[in-house]
């Protein structure tokens, strides 16, 4: 696979974003987005949407708590630490427990269309409006991190 000099530079610093504590209306699509949009894919497509800040590819940045979406141009990785909140993790995956994962296949769950505010309806409008930024379409691939981050 050919890569341009934007994909070779998200490759090599991918962007991570938190997921886990979105503010105010982060990655939020409003319903004059969702009613002005007339394609099939999400109501991400019709606008922009505010991101959360992104945060460093570091130990001082990551934290056990948290849910972090790394975006490298290829894939995004759903970066799940091990202790975080279990409403977070029912909201994402129907699950409460980390430790309730080995061996399963994860899926996103999906929000009801009328839900724009969860964390399951905002990570899936910032993974749509993402993959209509790149060239690719990216797999969402979550990794559980048991160890102390």
């Amino acid at each position: 696979m050919a890569m341009g000099l934007v994909e070779l530079e998200s490759y090599a610093r991918p962007r991570v974003l938190p997921i886990h504590a979105f503010a105010g209306d982060e990655c939020v699509i409003s319903s004059a987005s969702a009613a002005a949009n007339t394609s099939t894919d999400s109501a991400a497509n019709a606008g922009e949407l505010l991101l959360p800040a992104e945060v460093g590819l570091s130990i001082e940045h990551i934290s056990p708590e948290g849910v972090y979406l790394v975006d490298n141009g290829i894939d995004f990785i759903l970066r799940i630490g091990r202790a975080v909140n279990p409403a977070i993790l029912n909201d994402l995956f129907g699950m409460t427990d980390v430790s309730a994962y080995p061996g399963k296949v994860l899926r996103l769950r999906a929000p009801p269309a009328e839900d724009t505010r969860s964390h399951a309806a905002r990570l899936r409008a910032l993974i749509d409006y993402l993959r209509r930024l790149s060239p690719y379409y990216q797999e969402v691939r979550p990794k559980f991190h048991k160890s102390r981050i």
